[in-house]
């Protein structure tokens, strides 16, 4: 399947594209104070507070064999094994926030008035800290139901984010703040349970990667509903993969200027691409760069694009079980610029141009709706 360009497409792609430019040299210019950091005020003025648990300095003793522990050693309790403290620190330009106590931890890293390499971390229950010339961030969670919000950080360098098994929740940029500004790669991975993980609102300027194991997850990139017209920019190639379970991939009101590759592995999955509300509701169309390669393993599987421009070749291979390639009318349509290929293996499958086969009450499918 073929699209020409026409010349009003071409050129109102070309507009997005330096309206997309334009807007991130107005952000690395302005240096304005970024939105939501009145909530920080008071610990922004700290240069750095370091948790600590205050402590009796031990009296002098004549037989004391060994040096009196520190006043303020970051231990939680004198019996506390100190490899179990979870760390939050900087080691050389990186800052790194580590548990290894499998209990779940509640995060907050946001940017400090758009300044680069400047960020906040709030960690459970412990007093703010305030970290400057950040050029990578480094968060490690061993497992349990973690929570970690990243807001306006801007770094030059990578972002690795992982979790061990556990329902997980990782939400990368918020409307109405400024964009996450990341300059090198993204790398979120989770392990087994039931996580979620949502990117939008932020520039990633290399390629990103996003996996996560087996269990009924969620990836957005990007909301249809959101009150902001950025999901996501990702300038390098994009990778999605889930494990195993009911996993649902929605990529909304993105610019992916490199390869996109989502694999969803075995089980009823979901992916969709684009507007997915019904008619005359928000329009949510991706910008695709490159090729676009989706495989969504065993299982009864859907698959709906609307509203989507695809500039790479288009494969779609939705393997074995009863499954459904929605290209629906009555939306947006999509603008395949290169070859489209999309096949099933064993199993019944139907191309549906009729949203209402597939469409509960948006954005959910009939057949395979998730929490």
């Amino acid at each position: 399947m073929r699209h020409v360009i026409s010349i009003p497409s071409y050129v109102s792609r070309t507009v997005k594209a330096a309206a997309l430019a334009i807007g991130l040299c107005g952000m690395l210019a302005s240096g304005q104070a970024a939105r939501g950091q009145d909530l920080f005020q008071e610990g922004g003025s700290r240069l750095y507070v370091q948790r600590t648990t205050a402590q009796q300095e031990p009296a002098p003793s004549d037989t004391a064999s060994s040096d009196p522990v520190p006043p303020h050693d970051n231990r939680f309790t004198a019996d506390t094994r100190p490899s179990l403290v979870p760390f939050v620190g900087m080691d050389g330009d990186t800052l790194v926030i580590n548990s290894l106590d499998n209990s779940g931890h509640k995060v907050y890293i946001i940017g400090v008035e758009g300044k680069p390499g400047a960020m906040t971390v709030h960690f459970d229950d412990w007093a703010m800290q305030i970290f400057f010339d950040v050029q990578h961030i480094d968060v490690d969670f061993a497992g349990g139901a973690n929570f970690l919000a990243l807001y306006q950080v801007h770094v030059a360098g990578n972002v690795t984010i992982s979790a061990g098994d556990g329902d997980n929740e990782l939400v990368l940029g918020r409307p109405l703040y400024d964009p996450n500004l990341i300059w090198g790669d993204l790398s979120v991975v989770v392990g087994h349970g039931d996580s979620r993980v949502q990117l939008e609102e932020s520039w990633i300027m290399a390629s990103a990667t996003i996996e996560a194991g087996d269990g009924d997850n969620r990836v957005v990139l990007g909301r249809a509903e959101s009150p902001s017209d950025l999901g996501a920019v990702v300038l390098g190639d994009l990778l999605v993969a889930t494990g195993g379970g009911y996993d649902r991939v929605e990529v909304a009101k993105c610019w992916l200027d490199g390869n996109v590759a989502i694999d969803t592995a075995a089980d009823d999955d979901i992916v969709i691409l684009g507007t997915h509300y019904e008619p005359a509701s928000a329009v949510a169309g991706n910008v695709l760069a490159g090729a676009l390669d989706i495989a969504t393993g065993a299982g009864a599987d859907a698959v709906g694009l609307t509203d989507n421009e695809v500039y790479g070749a288009t494969l779609i291979e939705l393997g074995d079980d009863d499954d459904a390639l929605l290209l629906g009318t009555g939306l947006p349509a999509n603008a395949f610029y290169d070859a489209f290929t999309a096949r099933g293996d064993a199993g019944q499958d139907a191309l549906e141009d009729d949203p209402a086969n597939y469409y509960d009450s948006a954005p959910h499918f009939h057949s395979f709706e998730l929490p």
